[in-house]
Parts: structure tokens; C-alpha cells; sequence
């Protein structure tokens, strides 16, 4: 195993809570990215390829956003770029999206914000 893969695993070793917790994904070959990085991803709180569900927003990462909703295929988001406007991206484990692509690694589905409001304080009540 490369030097640089070997560091990636050593470091991104805590589990994912926020986007920022996931590091950049290192480049690397097929096999390595097959064998090492995507049990490596899911071990650390990735949401895995066949549990996502249609339709649901993710909070996760990528280089352009932290949050992008799955639609059965790829994930779709808003990104800026002299503007803003609608692109897609492919999850981490998708065979489109791989080894040295920027991919979405999903860590936890989103909770809007009347939800949250919603949900009992510590003592039961609200």
C-alpha cells in the first residue's frame, strides 16, 4: 500500500459527525480504492450506497457542498460558481464515481429545521 493511502487511513480515523470530520479522499488505484477506502468510509459513519433512500437530503461532504439530495442515481445539489445553480454528484461507492472524482460521502440524513423544533428537551417535554 502507498505511503499516502497508509496516512489517510492512520489520520481519518474518527467517527464522522460533521462534514468537516471527513478528510479529502486520496487518489489512488481501483483496487486499493475498492479494498481500503470505501470500508474505510463506512466504518467511520458513510452511509453505504444501498441504504439511501430516494428522495431524502444527506448532510455530508464534498469539495462543493455539505448537504445533497439522493434521487436514486446521484445526488443533487446547489453549488455556486459565478452563480448558483443545480449540479449533481456521485455517492462514494457509486462505479461512476470513484478513485479521483470528487464524490459525496453521506454521513446522516437531514433533519429539517421544524423537526428539530419539535423534538422533546431532555425532560419529555417540549
Amino acid at each position: 500500500m502507498e505511503e499516502h493511502v497508509k496516512r489517510y487511513l492512520e489520520y481519518d480515523n474518527k467517527h464522522y459527525e460533521v462534514p468537516e470530520d471527513v478528510r479529502s479522499i486520496p487518489v489512488v488505484d481501483e483496487k486499493t480504492y475498492e479494498e481500503y477506502i470505501i470500508p474505510h468510509l463506512i466504518e467511520n459513519g458513510a452511509i453505504p450506497l444501498d441504504q439511501l433512500e430516494v428522495g431524502k437530503t444527506y448532510i455530508g461532504y464534498c469539495r462543493n457542498a455539505h448537504e445533497a439530495t439522493w434521487n436514486g442515481k446521484c445526488f443533487d445539489y446547489m453549488r455556486y460558481k459565478w452563480g448558483w445553480f443545480k449540479d449533481t454528484i456521485d455517492h462514494f461507492d457509486s462505479k461512476s464515481g470513484r478513485a479521483g472524482t470528487d464524490v459525496f460521502v453521506p454521513i446522516k440524513i437531514k433533519v429539517n429545521e421544524i423537526e428539530i423544533e419539535k423534538q422533546p428537551d431532555d425532560n419529555g417535554t417540549n
